[in-house]
């Protein structure tokens, strides 16, 4: 939000500036700035929950036995 801010006093950089700095998409940037603006510094800073995520399929014993198959 830093880099973005028209009004400090060190240059600004353009969205496409800061997701390259940052290596995170444009679209992404642009939600924490409307997250920010609308929920304050505490919404933008933390993850946004997801409501309607589906269960994972396999629990971390599963996974961890799919894996060393594979290997």
């Amino acid at each position: 939000m830093l880099k973005a801010d028209i009004n400090s006093q060190t240059e600004s950089l353009s969205d496409q500036a800061i997701s390259q700095a940052l290596d995170l998409s444009i679209s992404t940037l642009e939600r924490v700035r409307k997250r920010f603006v609308e929920d304050g510094i505490e919404a933008a800073l933390a993850r946004k929950e997801q409501v309607n995520r589906k269960a994972p399929r396999f629990n971390g014993e599963q996974e961890a036995h799919l894996i060393a198959e594979r290997l």
